[in-house]
């Protein structure tokens, strides 16, 4: 039997991304989404609203927005929709990784989105990446 060795040449976001994301509603106050990035140890939370992908907020976000509020109460005033960034960088399951960790190291992103058919169907974070690069040199380890 001839073995296939790995080729990242040949590796698809949808093998090293994660699958079905916890999102978090554009309404959601500051606090459900800290406590679920907290929860459940992630650092990146798709924002929904209408049931459609509206952006991403970040642990960075949370605390860059705090740190710019003089409201003692920000994590009960303000809204995830208020200070998500709806600028994010979506990718389809089936882009080459090579492809897209080029794109997220030139421009300094710590995720993609992954969408299909217009459905948020995974998220890829720089973590992932790490894990994916490991795997890949313990293959090539002699």
């Amino acid at each position: 039997m001839i073995r296939q060795r790995f080729s990242i040449d040949m590796l698809l976001i949808k093998d090293i991304m994660c699958p079905h994301p916890l999102t978090v509603h554009a309404s959601a106050m500051v606090r459900e989404a800290k406590q679920i990035m907290s929860e459940h140890a992630i650092r990146h939370l798709p924002v929904i609203e209408g049931g459609k992908l509206k952006g991403i907020i970040t642990d960075r976000d949370l605390k860059l927005a705090q740190a710019v509020s003089d409201n003692k109460e920000f994590d009960s005033s303000k809204k995830v929709g208020d200070i998500c960034v709806c600028n994010v960088y979506v990718v389809d399951p089936k882009e080459h990784a090579k492809k897209v960790l080029a794109y997220m190291g030139k421009e300094r992103i710590g995720s993609a989105l992954v969408m299909e058919n217009g459905d948020l169907v995974g998220i890829f974070t720089a973590v992932d990446a790490c894990k994916a690069f490991a795997g890949y040199l313990s293959q090539h380890d002699h």
